[in-house]
């Protein structure tokens, strides 16, 4: 029985890559080597920031014997990185699969349930600590003279503090599931938590510059405060650096721990499951009038209901439009800063407008709320199949949540901006057009790679949400889209000035646009009636 829930629970967290979910084929040969081969690069490129990092202070901490230090500071931040890669996914899989209660009532006993669930949240975890720790150790490995310890203590440090992430991200998972199961809006609570998570993360993100700059001018003084003030990643130090004393203290404390954790799983994680609390009774009133409304209404109320009730849709999805509210509101902080840098790009007139703008559609491409929208329906699809609407007015829905959540927001951002900035009109106008028709790009592009490869056959929301290759390649193709239109323009800056080139941009984006909604009201209606 082990066997197989395991093989499940790996078979539902790595489908996305394995699986066709629009053939309900095993994807191989040249499909699977190329979807294997855009993972590798984008995990590549996030490995080698911390490799830049690891290279940075590897050999002036091994010059001043401070080898400790330096898997002290890399360690605590492969334990951010790692419970900020798998933190989400605690919630989803412990407590928001489709199949817990099914499960539950099988003769499976709940202890071996959640056994199976935490291997999955920790293979999350140490995926995202390995990208961070390969480098810094392979850096770590041509720096340092090579011996027994220098190569075993590290790697043995690295499994336990994987176990480490295991247990943060399974206890902000629990505490999560535990506020939730007792409020209404349980996702507006892991939303609020979660922001402020990120939050935290976005501000050390910030100040990583200034930090290491000082770390490095006075490293032994660093040193002797980590070892006076913060033991445990002073222990996790040297347990890298080879000291057996120090390796098992840690590794008995991460087990222990892991044990309470386990055992407080263990006792609420079927009430907590299965408890259906803070949902408002309504009370039948009778009315003279029954009210109707419009089918269009009702839908785009329907796509709405569907965001808010998710906190994984909610994160994933629309952490966009967080960001850009954020963002104009800092930019109102910092105006002076951003007035004498327009005033510095000023002699190239509208270059200045022209980067804000790029800048404002990264921000905007961030929202990929129509990626998963059609895998969300998962089998109960039929339910919108059979309403007497059409196809497309189902996916005019769709697409009118990301535009109405999107859309707002980056016409702020740009209206904040443009205030700033004070360009000339037509450039005030060309890039009010270009953030409107890159948010509707967006939305359709998103929309058109679900309706290509859907997903109807989920266990746990994270897997359409997150685990997409769909979701993926919307994500990032709005940053493709503007910096292949940036690369273009680093060629022809000399012959095209920057109003023709927002001119010719803005042309681009509308035929794109015009085509995408040509396809989708077309033969992307009738691949959502077959579904």
């Amino acid at each position: 029985m082990t066997k197989a829930l395991f093989k499940k629970q790996m078979m539902e967290m790595f489908s996305f890559l394995f699986q066709d979910k629009k053939k309900n084929t095993i994807r191989k040969g040249t499909a699977l080597a190329l979807c294997i081969l855009l993972y590798i690069v984008l995990f590549g490129l996030v490995s080698y920031i911390f490799g830049l990092l690891g290279f940075a202070i590897c050999e002036p901490l091994k010059n001043q014997n401070l080898e400790w230090l330096y898997f002290s500071i890399t360690g605590l931040i492969a334990v951010f990185f790692g419970v900020f890669g798998s933190v989400f996914n605690s919630y989803s899989s412990l407590y928001q699969a489709k199949d817990n209660e099914m499960l539950l009532a099988m003769p499976i006993p709940p202890g071996k349930l959640i056994f199976i669930r935490l291997l999955g949240v920790y293979f999350m975890g140490l995926l995202y600590e390995m990208i961070v720790m390969v480098p810094i150790l392979a850096i770590y490995y041509f720096t340092v003279p090579l011996s027994f310890s220098a190569v075993v203590f590290p790697i043995l440090t690295v499994l336990v503090l994987s176990v480490f992430i295991l247990i943060l991200s399974t206890a902000i998972g629990w505490i999560v599931a535990l506020i939730s199961s007792k409020t209404k809006n349980k996702s507006y609570v892991t939303v609020i938590i979660s922001l402020v998570f990120l939050g935290l993360y976005f501000y050390l993100y910030n100040q990583a510059s200034s930090i290491i700059q000082s770390f490095l001018a006075y490293p032994q003084v660093v040193g002797d405060f980590v070892k006076s003030n913060l033991y445990p990643i002073y222990a996790v130090g040297k347990a890298s650096a080879g000291d057996i004393l120090s390796f098992l203290i840690i590794a008995v404390f991460v087990f222990a721990l892991l044990a309470l954790v386990y055992y407080v799983l263990s006792k609420s994680f079927t009430k907590i499951t299965t408890t259906k609390k803070g949902e408002k009774k309504k009370q039948y009133k009778e009315e003279a009038v029954i009210k109707t409304g419009n089918a269009n209404n009702a839908l785009f109320r329907k796509e709405l209901k569907r965001f808010t009730s998710s906190s994984n849709y909610m994160l994933n999805c629309g952490l966009g439009t967080v960001l850009m509210i954020v963002a104009a509101v800092t930019l109102l902080f910092n105006t002076g800063n951003i007035k004498a840098l327009s005033a510095v790009l000023n002699p190239l007139e509208g270059f200045f407008p022209m980067i804000a703008c790029a800048a404002i559609c990264m921000i905007s491409s961030m929202n990929d709320i129509t990626a998963p929208s059609v895998s969300l329906e998962g089998k109960s699809i039929w339910l919108v199949q059979s309403m007497p609407v059409t196809p497309w007015q189902v996916l005019c829905a769709k697409l009118k949540l990301h535009l109405v959540l999107t859309m707002i927001p980056t016409l702020l951002l740009t209206a904040v901006a443009l205030f700033i900035i004070s360009p000339a009109p037509i450039f005030t106008a060309l890039v009010l057009i270009l953030v409107s028709l890159f948010v509707i790009f967006s939305a359709e592009f998103g929309l058109v790679v679900n309706l290509k490869s859907p997903n109807l056959n989920w266990t746990s929301e994270i897997v359409p949400i997150k685990q997409s290759l769909g979701v993926m390649l919307s994500l990032f193709s709005g940053w493709i889209v503007i910096i292949l239109l940036g690369i273009i323009y680093a060629f022809v800056y000399k012959f095209v000035s920057p109003l023709v080139y927002m001119i010719l941009s803005a042309v681009l984006l509308l035929a794109l646009s015009l085509f995408l909604a040509f396809w989708l009201k077309n033969k992307g209606t009738k691949i959502f009636a077959k579904l």
